[in-house]
């Protein structure tokens, strides 16, 4: 292991036992979707329209209160991962994030933001229907402060718990088999990422977020903390669902919308690799610095 990472795995050794590791897990989500349920059930008890018309709504993501709506959703998910830690782990909340993260969640922000922004510049004219205007540039201007404290707060939950916890329980139980605390956190995180209804492009997102976690798992295996991979899922995120929207089940907050990706990919598969694009060169230049 490199120093930084090793400082980082060495709060989760003392209690680092398999069983401990999956029950951790499985309480992290129970809680998490206990805290969501709670949430939902006391929304809807303050709410005086139909709850069924409402719930349907909300679910959809293509209203910009709903997108608000499932971004808080991944709210009680930081607040399981940090009390399952401390209460089940007993240690610090901050051992979860490591030494140092703030510089390197910056760096990782201004990287892949002005590398995505390189590529919508310079990218290949005309290689697919023109962006459609989605929300109104004043609403979407009012509701940005909000919209980016969600997003991070949503990429944060995802973080904590495949780089932060998962990934230092499995470091700490198996350091010499990275094929398991290496490889085993991506392959989970981008299976989480199927959405049957998304068809087509569900198999994209899965590949797209594999090599995303690979990449955030190494950036943390260099640096020692969940820094720089939770400022790149930030970046990816925002764009994603603030920006440019290229699905109907999230896009009601995009200020722009990309209309038939599933057609254009059909056409231009191709294209999907251009999405790998700025991570790749993000990667290439955070990992030196992170080595260090």
């Amino acid at each position: 292991m490199l120093p930084p990472f090793d400082r980082y795995v060495a709060p989760a050794r003392p209690r680092s036992g398999l069983w401990r590791t999956i029950l951790g897990i499985v309480l992290i989500l129970a809680l998490g979707l206990a805290l969501q349920a709670g949430a939902i059930a006391l929304g809807l008890g303050l709410h005086r329209g139909d709850r069924a018309e409402t719930l349907a709504m909300l679910s959809s993501g293509a209203t910009p209160a709903s997108v608000l709506v499932l971004l808080a959703s991944f709210l009680p998910f930081v607040v399981a991962v940090v009390l399952v830690t401390w209460l089940l782990m007993r240690r610090g909340p901050g051992t979860l994030w490591g030494p140092d993260w703030v510089p390197d969640f910056l760096r990782a922000v201004l990287v892949l933001g002005l590398a995505t922004a390189a590529l919508l510049w310079f990218g290949p004219a005309g290689s697919g229907p023109a962006p459609v205007r989605q929300v109104p540039l004043g609403l979407w201007l009012a509701l940005l402060p909000l919209a980016l404290l969600l997003v991070a707060g949503q990429t944060l939950a995802e973080e904590l718990m495949f780089r932060g916890f998962l990934l230092q329980q499995l470091a700490a139980r198996f350091p010499r088999w990275p094929v398991i605390w290496f490889w085993l956190p991506p392959v989970v995180f981008g299976a989480a990422h199927w959405a049957p209804g998304m068809g087509f492009m569900s198999p994209l997102a899965m590949g797209y977020a594999l090599a995303f976690g690979l990449v955030a798992a190494d950036l943390t295996r260099r640096s020692g903390n969940i820094g720089t991979a939770w400022g790149l899922h930030f970046v990816n995120n925002c764009t994603a669902i603030l920006v440019f929207s290229s699905q109907e089940q999230l896009s009601g907050l995009a200020l722009w919308h990309l209309a038939n990706p599933v057609e254009t990919l059909f056409e231009r598969p191709w294209l999907a690799l251009l999405d790998l694009l700025p991570l790749a060169l993000a990667w290439a230049i955070l990992s030196r610095p992170a080595a260090r």
